[in-house]
């Protein structure tokens, strides 16, 4: 139940792709119920999720999948294209430069 295989149309879709994303179930045992995506394996579309599902998951049962966001500039530009909204913080100094005194 927190490792199964799926079908997915969308060409984007390569290893990873879903990786920290998202899963809505719509039918099924689990419908309204969400797990978050550990890895996706486009060759084998294998899903593994963090959580294994709350219900026996059926061949045939349909879910909603999102990509997942590691939350760095690379992924927002190379992934989603959208920089413009990069909220991220890799700008800022570590700890480093704070405990020099220099502030």
């Amino acid at each position: 139940n927190g490792d199964f295989t799926l079908t997915v149309s969308e060409a984007r879709a390569v290893d990873d792709w879903f990786n920290l994303g998202a899963i809505k179930w719509i039918t099924g045992n689990n419908a309204g119920r969400h797990n978050q995506v550990r890895d996706w394996t486009q060759s084998s579309s294998r899903v593994q999720t963090w959580s294994v599902a709350y219900k026996t998951v059926q061949v045939g049962d349909t879910l909603e999948i999102v990509p997942g966001c590691d939350k760095t500039k690379p992924t927002c530009i190379d992934k989603f294209a959208n920089s413009i909204n990069f909220r991220g913080e890799s700008q800022l100094p570590g700890p480093d430069f704070l405990n020099t005194g220099a502030l």
